[in-house]
């Protein structure tokens, strides 16, 4: 079974994001973070400071392929996206911290 929990402000503030810029950091959160043969989890935090979106994704790992674990296209595409976008002023952090990623994402709004 997999245990999912969402934390999103109970007041989200009127500010543009890119479309679709968070589908594949969620994406992943689900493709490795899903198993089917032990207990697992996803917990996605959004939240809002006067000038920036943050976004904290952590999931179990999937010990499923362990080619599965290397970036993949999805990941450098949003970091190229990112660097489009914001140049210098984003932070993308993931972390693989044995049986859970941390992905941070912060992003000027």
């Amino acid at each position: 079974s997999c245990q999912l929990k969402l934390i999103i402000p109970d007041k989200i503030p009127d500010k543009s994001v890119p479309p679709l810029l968070l589908i594949s950091l969620l994406e992943n959160a689900f493709k490795h973070g899903i198993s089917y043969m032990q207990e697992s989890f996803i917990d996605i935090e959004l939240s809002f400071a006067p000038d920036n979106l943050q976004l904290v994704i952590k999931n179990s790992k999937n010990n499923g392929n362990p080619k599965e674990t290397e970036s993949g296209i999805g990941i450098g595409n949003t970091r190229k996206r990112l660097d489009l976008l914001y140049k210098d002023k984003y932070i993308l952090d993931i972390i693989d911290r044995g049986n859970v990623f941390i992905t941070h994402l912060t992003i000027p709004v």
